[in-house]
């Protein structure tokens, strides 16, 4: 290896080594997603509307969340140290904070979808959290 590309290199590992923590600083941060389904076709949500996932977060809005507004549309929620986005494939993102142990970060997420679950049920609705939506064939 010549010196120019040696030199590269030790920037490159200085980079890296600058970026490191102490294992005492370890923690875990979580983003998870859902796709939000319809009980009766399994079909994904539309987002427009009452009975769409428009509905859906202006009723999770209405229980304490702060609307995220994009363009006129209501896109996600924040609420304390957490925040629910729609993704581009209409799935919705929990962005849970990070935390020492993903025990923390399990009770944190089991209490919003404790919230959650309620108003999918009334629409009959359900999230698929398996990575495959009922819009699309399975090869």
């Amino acid at each position: 290896m010549d010196k120019k590309c040696q030199e590269k290199m030790k920037q490159l590992v200085h980079y890296f080594k600058s970026g490191e923590k102490d294992p005492d600083e370890f923690k875990i941060g979580l983003e998870l997603e859902h796709f939000v389904l319809a009980g009766d076709s399994f079909k994904a949500v539309t987002y427009h509307g009452e009975n769409g996932i428009e509905g859906l977060l202006s009723e999770l809005a209405d229980k304490g969340f702060e609307p995220v507004y994009e363009a006129g549309y209501l896109l996600g929620l924040k609420r304390d140290n957490y925040s629910i986005a729609l993704e581009p494939g209409g799935q919705m993102e929990l962005s849970l904070p990070p935390f020492r142990s993903i025990r923390e970060s399990e009770e944190l997420y089991l209490k919003i979808i404790d919230e959650i679950k309620p108003l999918l049920e009334k629409r009959n609705f359900f999230f698929n959290e398996h990575r495959l939506s009922g819009s699309f064939k399975n090869k």
